[in-house]
């Protein structure tokens, strides 16, 4: 082999690698799923601010239980498609989880006696269909998620089909999901 051809495979093995590194420096963008398979850029605050994990690990934690059905109690409930995030039903649920947490009391109603309807509507969402699940003292997306389906009711409102949009918070281990369907 010529010292000219040497020359050239070695110039484009280093290019080659400059190219596989500046690759690696490149901002990674989450995805995640939609229901027709493709990708779509993660969902983010409406002021464009990102998620907090905890919201993005319940929905990700929800919709695995909902492509695989589950049984709730003695209830089989066959697969149902994912559920995407809404921002008005994440204000909602985080503003719950903030009341439950800033009473230390842990339910469906509000301090005000709001319902989860109620909430989703102040929060400026107009449903159709709304269900909540609630819990306090779980340390983690996943352990508040296996409780959760550990409880036919809680269960059923996960594999619930018909709610389209999913809200989440939690303050101070009080945890709140917000299920609906728009009107």
């Amino acid at each position: 082999m010529s010292d000219a051809r040497v020359k050239a495979l070695v110039m484009v093995g280093a290019v080659g690698l400059v190219l596989v590194a500046l690759g690696a420096c490149a901002p990674r963008t989450t995805r995640v799923p939609t229901t027709t398979g493709a990708f779509a850029p993660a969902p983010r605050e409406p002021d464009g601010s990102a998620y907090r994990p905890q919201v993005m690990r319940l929905l990700e934690l929800v919709n695995i239980e909902r492509a695989h059905g589950a049984a709730c109690g003695a209830q089989l409930m066959p697969p149902v498609p994912p559920l995407t995030l809404e921002p008005r039903l994440v204000r909602a649920a985080q503003l719950h989880s903030d009341d439950q947490a800033a009473h230390f009391a842990m339910g469906h109603g509000g301090s005000d006696g709001s319902s989860p309807g109620v909430r989703a509507t102040r929060a400026g969402y107009v449903w159709s269909l709304v269900a909540e699940n609630v819990a306090w003292n779980q340390p983690t997306p996943e352990v508040v998620m296996q409780a959760w389906m550990d409880s036919p009711g809680h269960c059923e409102n996960i594999m619930r089909d018909g709610v389209v949009e999913l809200g989440a918070g939690e303050t101070d281990l009080f945890w709140t999901l917000v299920f609906a369907a728009p009107l």
